[in-house]
């Protein structure tokens, strides 16, 4: 399954839909997020910092685009 961006997505839109996709099972793929988002990889680090200010816990995975992003303890689902 796959959410649908709007085509140019706002900062926000972008980072609601990481958190969707690393809240699923097995979390999600750096080459995934900077694809769907059109983002490069120093984006990503900002949007992952935004999470962390907001007190959630994302785990990386590995290296470069097979890094896989999780967010870990949560205590809610973020459905598409």
């Amino acid at each position: 399954m796959s959410l649908h961006l709007p085509s140019n997505p706002s900062k926000t839109e972008s980072v609601v839909w990481l958190l969707a996709m690393m809240s699923r099972p097995g979390g999600v793929q750096a080459a995934t997020v900077k694809r769907e988002l059109r983002i490069d990889p120093r984006t990503l680090r900002r949007y992952v910092e935004v999470l962390r200010g907001m007190d959630l816990v994302v785990e990386l995975d590995g290296r470069g685009d097979t890094r896989r992003l999780l967010l870990r303890n949560a205590t809610f689902s973020v459905t598409p």
